[in-house]
């Protein structure tokens, strides 16, 4: 049995760990510090730690405190020079060899995809010309002249910031190809394994959703899965079973052990097949592209089958520390990872409140035993990561125990039938039964959640909390989970208290809102004008269309149902959105005007005196573009490019 007591002073490496990671948060808000100003802090900690440490005894507590102050400068000093160095373009123009990693969307023309050179870490993201219907997979090459540009985008507030999303993952920079030719990528990488397990899936007898799913449960490609089954799984809460983690290794690791079974018979048998498990694994996680959950989720089933090999306790909390400590020390950026953070809450509320959840009621019945498990398990799971579903899905689905519940037994047979199928595929055997009752499996699973998630009044959405807000859910979650294992009225009262600071919080930023009044315009290709006034709004565009939308949702902002026109004036400030019908201009007194990439017209025809804005809304890279900038340099007017940075006047 393991043992999972949790009593901080008896973890220190827990408390690392978690320092560690708030010394990364921190560096992140901070930024960038001179290499040496770091090493001097860190080695001066490193010396008041050690001395610290030396003199202290029998005082727990001083000692705990010296643990977390040394290991937060420690992580706020190495941490703040990787992840906020700048990023210089040496030479914008290179020639150079590139493999395909990732596919985000492919077009008539394009697919646009993240690469990295062949001989070099560096990666970026780019578009590849494609022609005839050619679809190109991950692991193709590339040799390519090419011009690299920095990383930018429109930071809308309360969107999804994919330019800081590539940042966090190591692309730093963007490729306009200028000349590509397609090479043999010779190489035998991971990605090229995986490529070829995907083939032998797509030469099957499944059906289409099948082989989709079976690339997703096995090889964590979804790009098969169509959007409205993803959107279906997403809705009725059990999206998380998509996602390679500890229920998939955890199958990997029974089925695996079960075939080296006769292993245990030889001298030291249990202690060999365990090395064996552990090499397979790390095997597995490696061609499945080593995410965060795999990792996570690796480490500790290896943990776990060492201390089973060796017949020794293992606690699950340090496991777990370990495991997020290897990630932050590979790549800081992890913590910034939804798929880290969600992998690390569900897996610390399952252990935590299992066993709070599981005292209510002890069924002696087999099936009830194993429904009840679930059920808890899912609640725990779901409870734990409540406030983090919120903040970056902004729904939450009230019937996800009855998903979970019905799929997680059918997930869990069909992990077992993937990896069989897999296993046979490879060796060239594919048993006709086998795949009838796989895709019945699979048909089953997704039309119980389109049903689930066809009942829309049971999906609560458009919930957006701010980073304090799930901050405070967070404590209060801990607060109340306390409460009930210590039956401490101190921590009631916490718990009262965070509830208070949340309504008061809400409050507050309604009535801020309130307040505000401004002016935001995005560029191209969705160029849009959006104004506020206090809990109002008007915009050129239907409220489900607009661009602000998650902005408006956020700060509970009503969208009336005027359409702007090409004149508005905001604060005594007229904004005039130009065309190219315009015979002459109109206007005696300042204003800014707005120019799209359709604006043909001569500036000169546009402007006259009292123009004090210019406002360009199309294509970051057009001639367009290039010459109302060099008007307004000529002529000493202020120009804004919209396809840089979002305009907001206030």
């Amino acid at each position: 049995m393991t043992k999972n007591t949790f009593t901080i002073n008896s973890f220190p490496l827990i408390i690392f760990t978690v320092s560690y990671a708030i010394g990364i948060i921190l560096s992140s808000y901070i930024g960038f510090i001179n290499f040496n100003t770091l090493a001097a802090i860190a080695s001066a900690t490193i010396i008041i730690a050690f001395v610290t440490l030396n003199f202290i005894k029998r005082k727990n507590g001083l000692k705990t405190i010296a643990i977390i102050i040394s290991s937060l400068i420690l992580s706020f000093s190495s941490n703040s020079f990787r992840i906020n160095k700048p990023y210089a373009i040496t030479n914008n123009s290179l020639e150079t060899e590139i493999i395909l990693q990732k596919i985000y969307n492919r077009s008539s023309n394009f697919q646009s995809c993240i690469v990295k050179e062949k001989n070099s870490p560096k990666k970026y993201i780019t578009s590849i010309p494609i022609s005839d219907s050619t679809v190109y997979t991950r692991g193709d090459s590339f040799y390519i002249s090419a011009e690299e540009i920095k990383l930018s985008g429109i930071d809308i507030p309360n969107n999804f910031n994919f330019s800081d999303y590539l940042r966090k993952r190591g692309v730093r920079s963007r490729l306009l190809i200028k000349n590509i030719v397609k090479t043999e990528n010779d190489e035998i990488t991971p990605v090229i394994i995986s490529n070829n397990v995907e083939n032998k899936i797509d030469q099957s007898q499944l059906s289409g959703n099948s082989k989709a799913l079976l690339k997703a449960l096995v090889l964590g490609r979804k790009e098969d899965i169509s959007d409205q089954t993803l959107k279906n799984f997403s809705d009725s809460g059990i999206m998380h079973l998509l996602a390679l983690s500890g229920l998939h290794i955890g199958i990997l690791t029974w089925l695996i052990s079960i075939v080296l079974k006769p292993v245990t018979l030889i001298n030291k048998g249990k202690i060999i097949r365990g090395l064996m498990v552990i090499a397979f694994l790390w095997i597995y996680a490696y061609l499945t592209g080593l995410s965060s959950s795999i990792v996570r989720a690796t480490i500790m089933f290896s943990i776990l089958t060492i201390a089973h090999a060796l017949k020794r306790q293992s606690n699950v909390y340090n496991s777990l520390s370990i495991a997020a400590l290897i990630l932050l020390l590979i790549n800081p950026n992890n913590i910034f990872d939804v798929g880290f953070q969600l992998s690390f809450s569900a897996v610390i509320g399952i252990v935590w409140m299992f066993p709070l959840l599981n005292s209510i009621w002890r069924p002696k019945f087999i099936i009830l035993k194993y429904f009840w498990t679930l059920l808890i398990v899912s609640i725990a799971a779901q409870i734990a990561t409540l406030p983090l579903t919120l903040y970056y899905f902004h729904k939450f689905s009230s019937l996800f125990f009855v998903a979970n519940l019905i799929e997680i037994p059918a997930i869990t047979f069909l992990l077992v039938s993937s990896y069989i199928y897999i296993l046979l595929l490879s060796i060239g055997v594919e048993i006709n039964l086998l795949s009838i009752i796989y895709d019945k499996t699979v048909n089953f699973i997704e039309v119980v959640s389109q049903n689930i998630s066809s009942l829309d009044e049971l999906i609560i959405k458009n919930i957006y909390p701010d980073q304090f807000s799930v901050f405070l859910y967070f404590l209060l979650i801990i607060s109340v989970l306390i409460f009930i294992g210590k039956k401490n009225k101190v921590f009631l009262f916490s718990a009262l208290l965070f509830l208070i600071t949340i309504q008061l919080h809400s409050i507050i930023k309604k009535h801020n809102n309130s307040l505000k009044e401004l002016v935001m315009i995005s560029a191209s290709p969705k160029a849009e004008i959006l104004i506020q006034d206090g809990n109002n709004s008007f915009s050129e565009k239907d409220y489900e269309e607009s661009l602000f939308q998650n902005y408006l949702y956020f700060n509970n902002i009503k969208s009336s149902d005027t359409i702007l026109n090409n004149t508005f004036i905001f604060k005594q400030k007229i904004f005039w959105k130009a065309d190219d019908e315009i015979g002459s201009n109109p206007f005696n007194h300042r204003y800014a005007t707005i120019i799209d990439n359709d604006t043909k017209t001569n500036p000169k025809i546009i402007a006259n005196k009292y123009l004090d804005r210019v406002i360009y809304t199309g294509y970051r890279n057009s001639v367009n573009k290039s010459r109302w900038e060099y008007f307004c340099i000529k002529n000493k007017i202020p120009f804004h490019s919209a396809a840089d940075s979002l305009f907001i006047y206030r």
